[in-house]
């Protein structure tokens, strides 16, 4: 089952300090966290990543697997302050505004640079197809009974879509008019062959 939830900033920032020994003896879980950050909310999501490299019970437990989709403000306005603790071929990463991919090291009991993309439209339906095809794969090649908690990170409207990325025009929200969460979680059964559950939708 994948469980799909869009929290305020100020909620989400709840739920990352909340993961921990009382969350992961539950698993194994599979987080995947998409993370629009390339508006004003960047600092909060900024905070958000940190907040879970520095939970070192979810870091160093073997049934935990967070999967971070990121994209940064590539404005001048926004921050070029690198995020504490990640890590990027064993050094600290630098400050990057484009989008980044971000797995865990089990081994180092760190979060690290997967994969760094050119700047694009975290709204992208494409974008975000692309992310989810590479996360799912991944979270069923780690543990193919593990959970998969889905938290999407940024700004929203309800069902009506979420995202807000400032190089965009809209909120993410598919072609035909069709519902925002709603698709996606189509989307999430076609990749995962899974059945899918939104069991929050919290804007």
């Amino acid at each position: 089952v994948i469980r799909s939830f869009h929290f305020t900033e100020r909620e989400l920032s709840q739920v990352m300090r909340f993961f921990g020994p009382s969350v992961v003896a539950a698993a194994p879980l599979c987080n995947v966290l998409y993370f629009v950050g390339d508006n004003n909310l960047e600092a909060g999501i900024v905070q958000d990543v940190e907040e879970i490299i520095s939970n070192k019970a979810a870091m160093n437990s073997s049934d935990y697997l967070p999967l971070i989709f990121l994209d940064r403000y590539n404005s001048s306005t926004g921050s070029s302050a690198p995020i504490a603790g990640l890590m990027k071929e064993g050094q600290p990463a630098p400050y990057f505004s484009g989008i980044r991919y971000l797995r865990k090291n089990f081994q180092e009991g760190t979060l690290e640079v997967h994969r760094e993309l050119s700047e694009d439209v975290s709204d992208s339906q494409d974008v975000m197809t692309e992310f989810f095809t590479w996360a799912f794969a991944a979270c069923k090649t780690w543990n193919s009974d593990a959970e998969i908690f889905v938290v999407f990170g940024g700004h929203g409207a309800g069902w009506r879509g979420i995202g807000g990325d400032f190089d965009g025009t809209a909120l993410f929200a598919p072609e035909g008019g069709a519902s925002g969460l709603g698709e996606e979680t189509r989307g999430f059964s076609e990749v995962t062959n899974q059945s899918a559950e939104v069991a929050g939708n919290q804007t």
